[in-house]
């Protein structure tokens, strides 16, 4: 057998959810995409985290696999959907209502990251 083989790297994202609302923000839905093409598996989750007005929060996305092939990877990401959200704690109780849509979205950022062999 000829040829060469490639292998996938997994690719483990990270992103800053700036919040520059007056109210906190949370379930968000994302578009992902890899090299122009986009991931479908990002926009069938939610991101049910809060990120507080006025705050900015990393968010961990759940990784990707690319091919090996020595050339950067381009990678978009998009804000589809969220929701401002109000918070009450009571003691180890925490309790989000949804408030409505974030108006503006979608909103998205594009990287271009050189893998690491």
């Amino acid at each position: 057998m000829t040829g060469v083989q490639t292998c996938a790297l997994p690719i483990y994202l990270k992103i800053q959810i700036k919040n520059a609302g007056a109210k906190a923000a949370s379930n968000f839905v994302l578009r992902v995409k890899v090299n122009g093409q986009e991931v479908p598996e990002y926009k069938r989750m939610m991101y049910v985290t809060e990120v507080p007005a006025g705050k900015t929060k990393e968010q961990k996305l759940y990784p990707f696999y690319a091919p090996q092939t020595g050339k950067p990877v381009t990678v978009e990401v998009a804000i589809l959907e969220a929701q401002w959200i109000d918070v009450k704690r009571e003691g180890m109780n925490v309790t989000m209502m949804l408030l409505g849509a974030v108006p503006g979205l979608p909103t998205a950022t594009t990287a271009t990251l050189e893998l690491k062999k």
